[in-house]
């Protein structure tokens, strides 16, 4: 929803594109332009079948709807791709293109697997295709859901990439994915359901401890995965002290519906004297919510949205976790908030250590057990020894052994 609602000008064929690949799985972009290179099934016609649930409507006075644009056919009646439609329409003529429209025609929706929707009222049509996508007889909806959710817990799905079914593209354990998916169906799309099966299963219960032989799409132990964004930030947050928490709350700048408030009632100086219309009341309920969160949810809403939007695919779709670019590692070393955490200021992590614990083997300790919730080895707990004393326990030696367990690969990763 996200996606759609922040594109400007978001061509229909995009969103059939979009509505295709994050609903069943399946990535039809290819047969926008041309018939798919390796699957048989997937033509232009059938791009522009789904396309068809996505026109926009032109609603004539006596009530009948009826699509804006049309599909241009060539002389044999075959569909030609949009982007060959666009550039003849740019390289036309005005003489020449009412011969041009005289070949559009409209396309009646298509469900993927290729049969028509049958819906005659084009008001209809998308919420045809809504109604499909949850029908019991979508099998593909079901497949592509339970193996999502799966990689949402396993960091990988029964079938890779999650959002790429094709003929070449098998599960690692089909029988299972089958299963799954049919009790979704047979349910009602109980997520919750889903999950309580998948989390008491002996599968999730491994630990991950390495198997030898074992492959990771064995699932023979527990993967070893990337947090979230969002499960990233909840990890930085709980290492925050309640003071750096607050001081997080105030410099995000408050409240943003106050603004709005003041802005609407004419006591913002930059905008009184513009002529903008705002719902009031609207605004002031939305402030009063926001109110009421919790400091923490401020933080969090914040943090996550800022390093999500650093895990972006080719197409703008944030991801759902992050592997660490080049992007994302900058922002974590020389990020605002990875610095702001590992900052020795009163009431901040550091300052509650080295004030409560007066051995630096103590404090270490602390440390780790609270960034990476174990204690050290011997080893590591030798090495931060030297590099304090090496520092003449200096605030910037304490800043450097907490900054390097919060950029350490350990605190990123799900064990």
């Amino acid at each position: 929803v996200a996606y759609y609602s922040s594109k400007k000008n978001l061509m229909t064929q995009d969103v059939a594109g979009e509505a295709a690949k994050h609903f069943t799985g399946v990535q039809i972009q290819c047969a926008q332009c041309h018939d798919h290179p390796y699957e048989e099934n997937w033509h232009v016609a059938d791009f522009n079948g789904v396309a068809a649930f996505f026109w926009p409507l032109r609603v004539n006075r006596n009530g009948k709807a009826q699509p804006r644009l049309g599909v241009v056919s060539d002389r044999k009646g075959k569909p030609v791709p949009f982007k060959d439609v666009e550039k003849k329409i740019k390289s036309s003529t005005p003489d020449q293109l009412p011969t041009l429209l005289k070949s559009a025609r409209f396309q009646a929706p298509k469900y993927l697997e290729g049969a028509e929707a049958g819906i005659k009222d084009a008001r209809n049509w998308r919420s045809g295709w809504a109604k499909w996508v949850v029908s019991k007889d979508n099998t593909q909806t079901q497949r592509y859901l339970a193996n999502r959710f799966w990689s949402f817990l396993f960091g990988m799905g029964l079938q890779n990439p999650v959002d790429d079914f094709n003929s070449f593209n098998e599960p690692s354990h089909p029988e299972l994915l089958k299963l799954l998916a049919a009790d979704l169906r047979d349910h009602d799309y109980d997520i919750k359901r889903l999950y309580r099966a998948v989390l008491k299963s002996r599968t999730w219960q491994l630990s991950s401890d390495e198997v030898k032989g074992a492959e990771l799409w064995h699932f023979a132990n527990h993967p070893v995965r990337q947090l979230s964004p969002e499960q990233f930030f909840a990890a930085l947050l709980n290492v925050q002290s309640a003071a750096q928490r607050g001081r997080a709350v105030k410099s995000g700048g408050g409240n943003p519906y106050t603004k709005m408030r003041r802005q609407a009632e004419g006591k913002d100086p930059r905008t009184k004297d513009k002529k903008i219309e705002y719902d009031l009341d609207s605004i002031k309920k939305l402030e009063a919510i926001y109110a009421t969160g919790s400091e923490e949810w401020f933080v969090r809403r914040s943090a996550s949205r800022n390093f999500a939007s650093y895990t972006e695919d080719d197409e703008m779709i944030e991801a759902d976790a992050f592997s660490l670019t080049i992007d994302q590692a900058l922002l974590l070393m020389n990020g605002k908030e990875t610095n702001f955490l590992s900052d020795w200021s009163r009431g901040s992590v550091l300052d509650t250590v080295v004030s409560a614990h007066k051995d630096d083997a103590a404090r270490i300790e602390q440390l780790y057990l609270i960034v990476l919730s174990r204690r050290p080895t011997a080893i590591e707990t030798k090495r931060m020894l030297d590099y304090a004393k090496e520092s003449k326990g200096s605030e910037g030696a304490w800043e450097d052994i907490l900054f390097s367990l919060l950029v350490s690969s350990e605190f990123s990763t799900n064990h």
